[in-house]
């Protein structure tokens, strides 16, 4: 089956790269369109990339038309499309309107996917009617698809329609992704790591202010930042000796570098409603990798509650907190019977549901009526 992911980002996310490596483990051929950031297009590990519109930096001028222009291309990709046999795989509202739109006027070419990694209207504070206006366009899509997907269950009642298929498809990391847990070795530093997006939004400088603070009163750590985001963010952290900036990584050594790790930063600014509902893949992973995630308190997260036993809590704004949530994982972590604890739980979570058996639900249906 042919499979079009659509995402309004420059390459997939984690979520959807763990989507596209699904579906070619099935068998399927991937193609992802995203929007043009100005990079190379070409094949990236089995599937095609293709990058629609005018070149466009995040927070450029130029951003405010690639927007319509993404729209009225993805209108005509589909428009154009012939065999009913394949996918359409949509992430985000913002990535679903020229389909929804072209799927309307000329009726569904295929099995339609809306994954709802986020509410569109939720990234709105304190205009109601626009948050009222996309959380109504955005339940059109969603009642129109074939399958609905949610990465919490804390999250369904967001969108929901009793016509369409709903799976809960957790942020927890591919088997194949995951390095042995034997190979886990206690730090001499204590080692904090930064992954994902690297923004503000993200806290990503408010944990650099906590450690900086903490090595100026002798405690001895180190900083380990993958991903992308914020030019000034990065600028901000390469002037810190402590901190190591390594850029875009793979999967596999993403969780490299979780296994290594003693703490995970998972900070979202609670200012932001959609940021109050994150279900971080940062949590999985610390369970995955036998290690601890700071999590901020404001965060209402199905996933953090479940896995109470690798989170240490803080305040967003309160650099006091935030440091002291950092020794508490240090004292944590320096306890053998704790981190066996760890250890044994990261074994019992490899060894039930991970990615893999999630989304096979998913594309076992999918094959069914293919």
């Amino acid at each position: 089956m042919e499979v079009n992911v659509f995402q309004f980002k420059g390459y997939p996310c984690v979520r959807t790269r763990k989507v596209i490596a699904s579906f070619i483990e099935s068998g399927h051929d991937v193609t992802f369109y995203g929007v043009h950031r100005g990079e190379d297009v070409g094949i990236t590990s089995g599937y095609s990339i293709r990058h629609l519109g005018l070149p466009s930096k995040r927070g450029s001028f130029s951003k405010l038309f690639s927007i319509p222009i993404y729209f009225f291309i993805t209108f005509f990709i589909y428009f154009f499309k012939k065999s009913k046999s394949r996918c359409f795989y949509i992430v985000d509202f913002d990535a679903s309107l020229g389909i929804y739109l072209s799927a309307k006027l000329l009726g569904k070419k295929g099995i339609i996917l809306y994954d709802v990694l986020d509410t569109y209207a939720d990234r709105y504070v304190g205009a109601s009617y626009i948050s009222g206006v996309l959380r109504y366009l955005e339940s059109k899509v969603f009642s129109f698809s074939d399958y609905g997907i949610h990465v919490d269950s804390f999250r369904v009642n967001t969108l929901y329609s009793e016509n369409v298929n709903t799976y809960i498809i957790h942020n927890k990391p591919r088997f194949d992704d995951l390095v042995p847990i034997e190979n886990k070795a206690k730090n001499d530093c204590f080692t904090i790591l930064i992954s994902g997006g690297v923004y503000e939004h993200r806290g990503v400088l408010k944990i650099i202010t906590a450690v900086n603070d903490l090595i100026q009163q002798g405690y001895n750590l180190k900083v380990d930042v993958i991903g992308f985001g914020d030019e000034s963010v990065v600028e901000n952290l390469n002037r810190h000796r402590f901190v190591t900036f390594h850029g875009y990584v793979s999967s596999l050594e993403a969780q490299k570098f979780s296994l290594n790790s003693d703490l995970i930063g998972c900070l979202y600014d609670p200012e932001s409603p959609i940021n109050r509902m994150a279900s971080p893949n940062k949590v999985f992973d610390a369970v995955a990798n036998a290690t601890l995630a700071l999590v901020n308190q404001e965060v209402n997260s199905g996933t953090k509650s479940s896995e109470a036993l690798n989170v240490v809590e803080c305040e967003y704004n309160s650099s006091d907190s935030i440091k002291a949530a950092i020794m508490n994982a240090m004292h944590k972590m320096g306890d053998c019977h704790f981190r066996s604890s760890l250890i044994q739980r990261a074994n019992d979570f490899r060894n039930g549901e991970l990615w893999d058996s999630e989304f096979a639900c998913l594309t076992d249906k999918l094959q069914s009526n293919s």
